[in-house]
């Protein structure tokens, strides 16, 4: 069976953050989409990514004070890029090992979506429908 690439079922120019807003507008955000990754901007630069996760864990670690925390100090910087032509088994593969929860998917150096655990699973539900 042939791997589909990732574009077919990346999220298409998701919701983004920029660094300098606190964790309280993420938060809020996250809330509002039903989502749980944001890309992370300073200006039009990719610069990180923020999880629920993250946040969870600032929460956790500094209570209360955690909300007006500004994103670039939660957010993670180590990025995994790939790129809307690589293959689903690939990505999902590589995202497994590292135990990491999505992907961002760039065209040159332009986020052109998000390829998440979710993406991933309903790309294996498809594969094995029928």
């Amino acid at each position: 069976m042939k791997s589909p690439t990732i574009q077919k079922f990346m999220t298409r120019l998701p919701d983004e953050v920029q660094a300098t807003e606190n964790l309280t507008s993420a938060t809020n955000l996250m809330r509002e989409r039903g989502i749980r990754h944001l890309p992370v901007f300073a200006g039009s630069k990719l610069v990180g990514i923020l999880s629920d996760r993250d946040i969870k864990f600032a929460a956790a670690l500094l209570g209360e004070q955690a909300k007006d925390m500004k994103i670039s100090e939660v957010c993670s910087t180590d990025l995994y890029k790939v790129s809307p032509l690589d293959k689903v088994s690939d990505v999902a593969a590589e995202m497994a090992h590292k135990k990491m929860g999505s992907a961002l998917v760039v065209d040159g150096d332009t986020l052109v979506g998000l390829f998440t655990t979710s993406d991933a699973l309903r790309a294996l539900s498809e594969a094995y429908s029928s």
